[in-house]
């Protein structure tokens, strides 16, 4: 102990910083109305040193299962609740992810869509569309 203060009154700082990537650097959502919408990314360390972070909302419409966090390659879990919104309605803000290694900004753009079917590639959104299918595999 008496070395490290030794050392600090010196003026030498040996600072073992983590090295962070982020597994997104955006997200684009087209999110159907009347669901609750969960997602999520990770924090890894690329020099193996334990990553402390924050993570937060702009616009506070994202919820995160936890908001801070210590370890070296972490899973941030979210959640969008779009069950009282209108299909037509778009959002757009970003995640604050701050870490002892960095600081990211992760812009969202967030597409309210109407609920739909999906069957192979095509989509199955009004009663037109379903009668269609319906008459092609009768």
């Amino acid at each position: 102990m008496k070395a490290i203060v030794e050392q600090y009154a010196k003026g030498q700082f040996k600072i073992d910083r983590p090295e962070v990537i982020i597994s997104e650097t955006s997200f684009k959502l087209n999110i159907e109305a009347g669901t609750l919408y969960e997602g999520s990314f990770t924090v890894k360390s690329t020099n193996d040193f334990p990553i402390k972070g924050i993570v937060y909302d702009s616009r506070y419409l994202l919820r995160f299962e936890d908001h801070s966090f210590i370890s070296k390659d972490f899973t941030v879990k979210y959640t969008y609740d779009a069950t009282c919104l209108e299909p037509g309605q778009n959002f757009r803000g970003h995640i604050n992810v701050i870490t002892d290694g960095g600081e990211w900004r992760l812009p969202y753009e967030i597409n309210i869509v109407q609920p739909c079917v999906r069957h192979y590639d095509e989509r199955i959104d009004d009663l037109f569309k379903f009668a269609s299918l319906a008459e092609r595999y009768r």
